[in-house]
């Protein structure tokens, strides 16, 4: 027994530097996502992977997963189990993921983390690497099946349509420029929900340069589309209201767009 006992005393302290791999932020409690969100100019332009790696040089960059307690599908609100997340793929070559909890199972109503580290090799040329999550997500009546979603997405109704990039320098004095595109419509329209964070209605204030049809719609942080509507806006001050009551607490992104792009506001609610 004393023999087994200092087995698993020698183990302890693999275990505690193992647990602090990665460090979850605790601001994503009650949201479900990876965080930061994928780098769009509109719906997350402090998103994305900001730092850029070297080659031969060790490389470290956390995201945060944080599973709530439930979210809104096709109208519904679902009670979470699980997210697993199953790959990272496009990592240059010699940069790995380690999860906490290790096994990647994110158990509802937690926060963890999946840390992107290593050292890339000469195998790799410098560049830009897409990266691509891919998960399961599960939920706590097993009538309703598992199913996968990816990080980024780029569907019409996703949050998501940007990019994860790791650029890899092939010197530490090389410039490290993070992805940006051009989004016409930003120019144009301004867009902001009020107030915010809310219980549930809130008004929705867009400020235009021009006129038109829009299409307006309320997607979570898994990419879902819970609301959906056509918007007539005229050039100047337009005012909509808008009901959230029946949405799960958490982060949402409330999103404008036509021919000439898209425009989003975080919103959050909190009952």
């Amino acid at each position: 027994m004393k023999k087994v006992l200092l087995t698993l005393l020698a183990c302890l302290p693999v275990i505690f530097v193992n647990a602090q791999n990665c460090t979850a932020d605790p601001a994503f409690q009650d949201s479900t996502g990876v965080f930061p969100l994928p780098y769009d100019p509109d719906v997350s332009p402090d998103g994305g992977i900001r730092e850029c790696a070297v080659i031969g040089e060790e490389y470290n960059f956390t995201l945060t997963v944080g599973v709530g307690d439930s979210i809104t599908v096709f109208g519904q609100r679902l009670a979470l189990d699980a997210i697993t997340i199953e790959n990272v793929t496009g990592l240059p070559v010699g940069v790995n993921v380690i999860y906490e909890p290790a096994n990647a199972i994110f158990p509802a109503g937690s926060i963890g983390c999946a840390k992107l580290t290593g050292i890339p090799t000469n195998d790799n040329d410098p560049g830009l690497y897409d990266l691509t999550i891919s998960a399961i997500v599960s939920f706590e009546n097993p009538l309703f099946p598992d199913f996968p979603v990816t990080f980024p997405d780029t569907s019409a109704a996703s949050l998501a349509p940007g990019e994860y990039v790791i650029q890899v320098l092939a010197d530490a004095g090389d410039d490290c420029m993070p992805v940006s595109t051009r989004n016409v419509l930003a120019e144009k329209v301004s867009l902001q929900a009020n107030p915010n964070p809310s219980a549930g209605p809130l008004n929705i204030e867009i400020n235009a340069d021009i006129f038109g049809d829009f299409n307006m719609h309320v997607v979570d942080l898994l990419g879902q589309s819970v609301h959906r509507e056509k918007v007539r806006i005229n050039q100047g001050f337009n005012n909509f209201p808008f009901d959230g009551t029946h949405l799960a607490n958490g982060l949402y992104f409330l999103v404008l767009e036509n021919e000439l792009g898209r425009v989003a506001q975080k919103i959050t609610i909190q009952h």
